[in-house]
């Protein structure tokens, strides 16, 4: 049986938060179930009301710290903040405060636990002096936590439920399993750098516990082209929604690692949403500004970062010089200083950038150019739905995995989430479902999640043959809907006029305009945008030209999801 590591999260709160503090539970339960459970991972919220039991000869939060307390045990510490900070304790504020000091002390002696605030920041009335003096403490509590960090605020308990589902996929899709280590205590961790919401986005969101399956001459292509110093300094993978992309980079990450090309790995993520199951979840993306990537650079590799010489100074005032952790305090540094530390570290050592998912950048030309700027010795390595017109990238356009690797694919996925009708599934089931999904990864995956619960001829009904009703619908959406709102009418309509095409096989340069209701003038124009949108496959050799459709794209374009008031808007 394959391992699974515990991660405990520690709740600490004042008593008028308790149904944010369900939520915490809630949460942590939902994720238990899905995205953690694919990483073999257990998250464990541990809480005073349901984890002390009753004891006598201190004052209660001595009890409660030598109880649960121990805070190096502790992978993430949430405090949640309402209107009052709670009781004295005879060291601290509040018990609440206690904690909290506690877990900066962990942090400050082992690195450990992370600790994320939110603070609720909602119109309440106040009656009572003792109810003004709770929130006057609250007020300056935060602020002490904001001078070494940041805080996110909610106004409902359901705002705070999302945020920190959002923060713990953030985390979790972060987490390192090789970066687990066992604590005096004997308690799993997570050896990580400190990390509040917002402070700092994800080192290494490639880090993960399966193994990639095919892509063998994609990263073979990639792997070349990091390893010459004389190619391009530049690498996009681009392809359609849930082929595999971030997958692919994240692996990418792992061979560099292993082969000593970097010294130092960067990775942005301007991923918006996740499909969890047949559910899709919002998160909050990396900055899309070259200031924000430039602190990103700074907190992920502050290890590398030489002191800088401040200004009417003659001591160094390095990073590391200022009080609190060093990704806390780059951030704090002045843009002109930040971005002279960044250049300086690029220029002396090799450093591989990774912005994922970058389609949703809007200005996504000018920031390649400003990265280019300040890159140095490094290399850029961009994951997109869209493809990019500059000469100075190295493209990898990825389809779907063929037929052998989607049937390898499904076995381990089968095998790795428990799935044994997909496990023990015949060779003939499984490339029926190759067919049906045109080996897109993400598809795949939800119909062996669906599998587990309902026959393969339903579930693949389901997909071919896509409604609003149906559980496929997500899938279409996550991979769909961004690109089709950037689409014009003519780019609309010829995508509309493809689908009389076979997916796959598509027609021939002549076929295409044939079939095309779009002016002539106007086509080709279509053409591009659908191409780049990854929207459109061209192949064939030159003069040969076919284009033709994905076959979840086929299925998109013949159902009638595109008739939906969200998508007609």
């Amino acid at each position: 049986m394959a391992q699974v590591e515990k991660l405990l999260v520690f709740l600490a709160s004042p008593a008028d938060v308790a149904k944010e503090r369900r939520f915490a539970q809630t949460v942590i339960d939902e994720l238990n179930q899905n995205v953690a459970a694919q990483k073999k991972l257990v998250l464990q919220a541990v809480a005073w009301e349901r984890d002390t039991f009753p004891g006598y000869g201190s004052d209660a939060q001595t009890i409660v710290n030598d109880q649960i307390a121990d805070m190096a045990r502790y992978a993430i510490f949430v405090g949640i903040i309402g209107n009052k900070l709670g009781t004295p304790t005879p060291r601290a504020a509040s018990g609440t405060v206690e904690e909290f000091e506690r877990a900066a002390d962990a942090l400050a002696r082992h690195g450990r636990p992370e600790i994320w605030f939110y603070f609720r920041d909602a119109p309440v009335r106040l009656d009572t002096d003792e109810q003004l003096d709770q929130r006057r403490k609250v007020l300056d509590f935060r602020k002490q936590v904001e001078s070494k960090g940041l805080a996110r605020s909610y106004r409902r308990p359901a705002e705070f439920r999302d945020l920190l589902r959002s923060h713990l996929l953030l985390w979790l899709s972060a987490f390192d399993p090789a970066s687990v280590v066992t604590s005096d205590r004997g308690a799993q961790v997570q050896r990580s750098s400190p990390v509040t919401p917002d402070v700092a986005r994800p080192a290494d969101p490639a880090a993960r516990t399966f193994q990639l399956v095919g892509r063998r001459d994609e990263l073979a292509a990639i792997m070349n082209a990091l390893r010459d110093p004389a190619a391009r300094s530049a690498i996009l993978i681009s392809g359609l929604g849930g082929m595999g992309k971030t997958a692919l980079a994240g692996e990418v990450v792992t061979r560099s690692r292993q082969e000593g090309h970097f010294e130092g790995v960067v990775w942005a993520s301007f991923k918006t949403e996740l499909l969890i199951g047949e559910r899709i979840a919002g998160i909050k993306p990396s900055g899309a500004s070259i200031d924000e990537l430039i602190i990103d650079v700074g907190r992920q590799c502050a290890s590398l970062l030489e002191p800088m010489p401040r200004e009417g100074h003659t001591a160094p005032a390095a990073v590391a010089d200022r009080p609190g952790p060093a990704q806390l305090e780059f951030a704090q540094l002045p843009p002109a200083e930040r971005r002279a530390a960044v250049i300086r570290l690029l220029n002396t050592k090799r450093v591989l950038i990774v912005l994922d998912n970058f389609e949703t950048v809007h200005d996504s030309e000018a920031l390649v150019d400003a990265v280019f700027d300040i890159l140095g010795q490094g290399k850029l390595l961009i994951t997109s739905r869209h493809g990019m017109s500059d000469d100075r990238l190295y493209t990898i356009t990825l389809g779907g995995l063929p037929e052998q690797e989607a049937v390898e694919f499904l076995r381990m996925e089968g095998k790795e989430r428990g799935i044994s009708t997909v496990r023990g599934a015949d060779d003939v089931v499984l490339r029926r479902i190759h067919h049906a999904t045109g080996g897109a990864p993400l598809a795949m995956k939800l119909v062996a999640g669906l599998m587990g619960r309902q026959p393969v001829d339903v579930v693949l009904d389901a997909v071919q043959k896509v409604s609003t009703s149906d559980k496929s619908y997500e899938l279409y959406r996550y991979i769909y809907r961004y690109s089709w709102a950037m689409l014009d009418k003519a780019g609309r309509m010829v995508l509309v006029d493809m689908s009389v095409f076979p997916p796959l096989t598509g027609g021939t340069v002549a076929d295409v305009e044939s079939v095309s209701q779009v002016a002539s003038r106007e086509f080709w124009s279509a053409i591009d945008q659908l191409v780049r949108l990854s929207l459109v496959d061209k192949g064939g050799a030159a003069g040969q030209e076919r284009y033709f459709l994905h076959p979840l794209t086929w299925n998109f374009i013949r159902s009638d999801i595109t008739k939906e008031e969200e998508w007609i808007q």
